[in-house]
């Protein structure tokens, strides 16, 4: 009878033992999780502050350059442009292109002007709305930076805007073409939580940034946060997903 009671006494401790440590594994992984949702909520705040940021600066350009656009020759529109790009370095390019024509009438540094802009999408976008592009690969901008071949190829997002003259018509396009390296920056620089890193989406479900492989598929979904822009401002529809650390490393 002594011996059963103390084999009755074991299994109890061993079955206490299995329901702590059952508490103790549930514990992490729900302390896991909100660290994967805060590692993406708080990523996705930062890029959608910045992108607002970028929004800005080119809606508050398009509004210098209507107030004066009747009387502006090349030289102070270029100035302009200068201007904008020395506030925010990280822009590559930024210009204005007639609406009739789709040529290039002023740009910073004078880079493209005269050029042809007219199949771009986004001069054709610009015609008709507030638009920004997802990332892609430079065009035009390869040859006319003189870049260095050896260097790593240039990847882009855009922002543009219609220019409308007094009576509401539009007569330009303005748009900037900006570095996909300020982002990448931004999403390095979150406030992320240790132990945990991030993965950018399209709004197609491409990854953009970050680690590529099985947990795209995996069910339930890593913790994931959309990038909120401001009403005013276009959206590129990006979701930030938050992972662990431990997930392999892919595109950047």
């Amino acid at each position: 009878m002594a011996t059963e009671g103390l084999t009755r006494r074991a299994a109890w401790r061993m079955a206490g033992a299995a329901a702590l440590a059952c508490t103790a594994s549930g514990s992490a992984m729900a302390s896991e999780q909100d660290s994967l949702q805060a590692a993406a909520r708080l990523t996705a705040t930062a890029l959608a502050r910045e992108l607002d940021r970028q929004w800005a600066r080119l809606r508050a350009l398009a509004v210098e350059v209507e107030r004066g656009q009747a009387a502006q020759p090349v030289a102070e529109l270029r100035r302009m442009m200068n201007t904008a790009q020395q506030a925010a370095p990280h822009t590559v390019w930024i210009g204005v292109a007639n609406a009739r024509d789709g040529k290039v009438i002023a740009a910073s540094s004078g880079v493209l002007e005269g050029a042809d802009v007219s199949a771009r999408p986004w001069f054709q976008a610009g015609l008709q709305r507030h638009f920004v592009g997802d990332v892609h690969g430079a065009q035009l901008l390869v040859t006319a930076l003189r870049r260095d071949p050896r260097d790593e190829p240039l990847r882009l997002i855009d922002f543009t805007t219609p220019i409308r003259n007094a009576a509401g018509q539009v007569v330009g396009v303005l748009g900037s073409h900006v570095d996909w390296r300020w982002v990448t920056a931004i999403i390095a620089n979150a406030p992320i939580p240790p132990g945990a890193q991030v993965a950018l989406l399209s709004q197609q479900g491409a990854v953009l940034f970050g680690p590529e492989g099985q947990w795209l598929s995996v069910s339930p979904r890593p913790p994931l946060s959309l990038v909120h822009q401001a009403p005013e401002a276009p959206s590129l529809g990006w979701r930030v997903v938050g992972l662990p650390a431990s997930t392999m490393r892919g595109r950047g």
